[in-house]
């Protein structure tokens, strides 16, 4: 589900009743839509289409539901993405790195990689080691890893 977000979305639209061809009567189902905007955020991240992800989170927050951990944790994340140049914004929240969330964990460790990689690409050299050596040392499918920065990484290591 993870890389077909639009798919996603849609499928929350019409649980939350606002697509086009849907009749005036037609009946809300916040939890199953809530639920789909969650996944298409998730899909959002995986792709780095961070604006998608935010206007996703913000339709499945926008139900007077009580809010589920894990959406807590995409927050989270997005944040920290979205502020990944802001030395004292872009911190790894401590349950990201215990790899303590509630959310899947080959997401979870692909998030964990983007944050470090593109904080490695930026100078940081220590995020930099740990990104490559989470490359190395997961057995996380190579399509998960986001290979443009992965060979910068490398590359820079060289250098």
């Amino acid at each position: 589900m993870l890389a077909q977000p639009q798919l996603a979305k849609l499928l929350a639209e019409g649980y939350n009743c606002k697509l086009v061809n849907q009749q005036k009567g037609c009946k809300k189902k916040p939890k199953k839509a809530s639920s789909w905007y969650e996944k298409s955020t998730l899909g959002f991240l995986s792709l780095d289409a961070l604006p998608q992800a935010q206007k996703t989170l913000n339709s499945a927050k926008g139900f007077n539901l009580p809010s589920s951990p894990q959406l807590t944790e995409i927050e989270m994340i997005l944040k920290v993405r979205q502020n990944i140049s802001d030395k004292h914004t872009a911190v790894l929240p401590r349950w990201l790195e215990q790899n303590s969330s509630s959310l899947p964990t080959s997401f979870v460790k692909q998030q964990k990689f983007k944050i470090l990689a593109k904080k490695g690409l930026q100078g940081d050299t220590e995020s930099a080691k740990h990104a490559l050596s989470m490359s190395k040392m997961t057995k996380l499918d190579q399509s998960l890893l986001d290979q443009n920065r992965l060979f910068k990484l490398k590359k820079m290591k060289k250098n």
